[in-house]
């Protein structure tokens, strides 16, 4: 992912900010799929690399890792990548 951190969160950036500032995401996507929430474990000090990764990218830890899971094949699509956060 070193190579694409520009990229990612430029894309990341523009997702964002092609929101209506006066509507949630939940109104702008209407989920198509049913979610589940997924945690796991790190170390203290992974985990804190992941949140200063992720911050050097002006992104999310969440968005952070599904970019990682798209670079190696998985269906992430642009709209998993918006902050779900309210």
């Amino acid at each position: 992912m070193a190579g694409q951190t520009g990229r990612s969160s430029d894309l990341y950036r523009a997702l964002s900010s092609s929101l209506n500032p006066h509507q949630t995401i939940d109104e702008e996507f209407e989920d198509t799929e049913d979610t589940k929430q997924f945690s796991f474990t790190l170390r203290k000090s992974l985990r804190k690399e992941l949140a200063t990764k992720a911050n050097e990218c002006d992104m999310t830890m969440r968005s952070y890792i599904l970019l990682a899971l798209r670079d190696k094949g998985l269906d992430v699509t642009d709209r998993d990548l918006l902050d779900r956060r309210k």
